[in-house]
């Protein structure tokens, strides 16, 4: 599963919520963190020409080293979901990968994937990604 748009939706509040709450991140580190993400803009250039700059409410910055971590912190409780279905789950930065051992093909296995890709892209609409 691939998420769309994925570093440039990330929801600030949510995030912050996340760390402190999940993480129990506080103080001058959380400061540090929080300051990461406010008071970014951007603009597009061409040659000369250079649009308005734009306030980013949402999103962390592609290609920073803390980009990945903080896109993992952010999507971390995807991992309870995934454990609820018996499923297992590989992450790297926006991509997961959920798989099963199958011993027969009882369609059990089928059902219980697709059970747990629903709950998933649930999850991720309610958190304002997109799979």
């Amino acid at each position: 599963m691939d998420t769309s748009a994925a570093f440039d939706t990330i929801d600030h509040g949510i995030l912050i919520d996340r760390i402190t709450g999940d993480f129990g991140i506080t103080g001058i580190a959380l400061r540090c963190l929080q300051s990461f993400l406010s008071s970014r803009s951007q603009y597009v250039g061409v040659s000369n020409a250079r649009s308005v700059s734009v306030s980013c409410l949402t999103g962390i910055p592609q290609g920073s080293v803390l980009g990945p971590l903080l896109f993992a912190t952010y999507i971390s409780p995807v991992a309870n979901i995934v454990k609820g279905h018996n499923l297992h789950q590989h992450q790297y930065a926006n991509n997961n990968q959920l798989y099963m051992a199958v011993i027969q093909s009882d369609g059990g296995s089928l059902h219980a994937i697709s059970s747990c890709v629903y709950d998933v892209c649930q999850w991720f609409l309610k958190n304002g990604l997109l799979l």
